[in-house]
């Protein structure tokens, strides 16, 4: 069995409002070889991407032991989800930036 890279990453839906009127967002774990989602879960409200995430990984990494590797973005610089990461035996890649608070924490 082949080892998996994933990508997780929220996508703001265009043209999409929730009930309340808000933006839609939606957020994917990508297999990054072959672009496919392996799962996607819609944020509750606006400003819950990063828990989301973290929910959204995590079963990833309970369903399958070959995703090896996942990377994020900047708001994905979370150290909760770091050391969970971590702690599965599995390696965390995400990019950091002087501006996020959370960076300087890890």
């Amino acid at each position: 069995s082949r080892e998996q890279v994933v990508a997780i990453d929220a996508k703001t839906m265009r043209g999409c409002r929730s009930a309340e009127g808000g933006q839609v967002q939606i957020v994917c774990v990508t297999e990054q070889s072959t672009g496919i989602e392996l799962d996607a879960a819609l944020c509750p409200k606006e400003g819950m991407e990063l828990p989301t995430g973290r929910r959204l990984l995590q079963e990833t990494y309970e369903r399958s032991e070959r995703v090896k590797i996942s990377t994020g973005d900047a708001l994905y610089a979370d150290k909760k989800l770091a050391r969970n990461t971590v702690g599965r035996g599995r390696d965390y890649v995400v990019k950091v930036k002087k501006t996020n608070p959370n960076c300087s924490k890890m």
